[in-house]
């Protein structure tokens, strides 16, 4: 390896690529004293070599993975939020730039960071989003239906229940105004309702799941050993209909929103998202 690690080091700045990253390292005065670039086979090899240092990088896609196999390592890996890094960005915006501006926040003492996930919060994540994902594509398929026939003059009751009555009513109703063409199309568009309410109301499947994800985490395991709480609300941070106040950013948010949205006024939208903000841990993070 033709890098070679400075022990004078004290903290290093990553910019996470998909095949390339770059590494700016700083020294004990914060001067910048290497700028390295890496492929993916690489860096690790080069952190493994290097003595223990302060590592931080961006919060992205592959950060949560890196910041895992650095502290595995004995680095101490720090993960950064992006908003939090763009006011150290100095000049034009580069790759190495960025690297430096993320050496440069990770030294800050009063910096705030996202918390590195375990693989089992990670896919307890993956899992409640990916069912969030099919809800609201349910909804959209029910709402584009109800547009259709809309143009038609049928109109249909509100909730999940009343559209799946009237929609069959009305395409079984020869003497409305829908055409042929259209009748096919809705029908279709049933076709793919169903399939997506069998996906989501597939307890075994999504039950097991869960259940073995929180059986990793105690807060979770708690939960779920409570009456009434089933696996996926025990890994959600939800029990009985309350939602955890660690997925807010204040008690005001917890205490305004029980449906789980922050309403704090953080701009960080859903709870997924304000999970990662550096004070609300995420849902599969506050059952840790």
């Amino acid at each position: 390896m033709r890098h070679i690690p400075k022990t004078e080091t004290a903290a290093y700045g990553i910019d996470i690529g998909k095949k390339v990253f770059h590494v700016v390292a700083l020294d004990g005065t914060g001067t910048p004293i290497q700028k390295l670039k890496f492929g993916r086979d690489t860096l690790l090899a080069f952190f493994a070599k290097a003595p223990a240092s302060l590592v931080g990088m961006e919060a992205c896609p592959g950060s949560q993975w890196l910041a895992r196999k650095l502290i595995e390592i004995g680095h101490d890996a720090r993960i950064i939020p992006g908003r939090f890094v763009k006011a150290y960005v100095k000049s034009n915006k580069t790759d190495t730039v960025d690297a430096a501006a993320i050496a440069e926040a990770v030294t800050r003492p009063t910096m705030r960071f996202v918390q590195v996930r375990t693989q089992e919060q990670v896919d307890l994540q993956a899992l409640h989003r990916i069912r969030d994902k099919m809800i609201r594509n349910r909804t959209g398929l029910m709402n584009q239906a109800r547009a259709f026939c809309l143009e038609y003059g049928l109109a249909m009751r509100v909730g999940a229940s009343g559209f799946r009555t009237d929609i069959r009513r009305h395409l079984d109703a020869p003497d409305n105004d829908l055409t042929a063409a259209m009748r096919l199309l809705l029908r279709d568009l049933l076709d793919d309702l169903d399939h997506l309410e069998k996906r989501i109301g597939a307890p075994k499947f999504i039950s097991k799941t869960a259940k073995q994800l929180i059986s990793f985490m105690p807060k979770c395991r708690k939960c779920d050993n409570t009456g009434g709480v089933r696996p996926v609300l025990a890994g959600s941070g939800r029990r009985r209909g309350r939602v955890a106040p660690g997925w807010f950013c204040s008690g005001r948010g917890s205490c305004a929103c029980p449906r789980g949205q922050c309403v704090s006024g953080c701009g960080r939208g859903d709870r997924a998202r304000c999970g990662g903000s550096p004070r609300a841990p995420s849902p599969s993070a506050a059952c840790a």
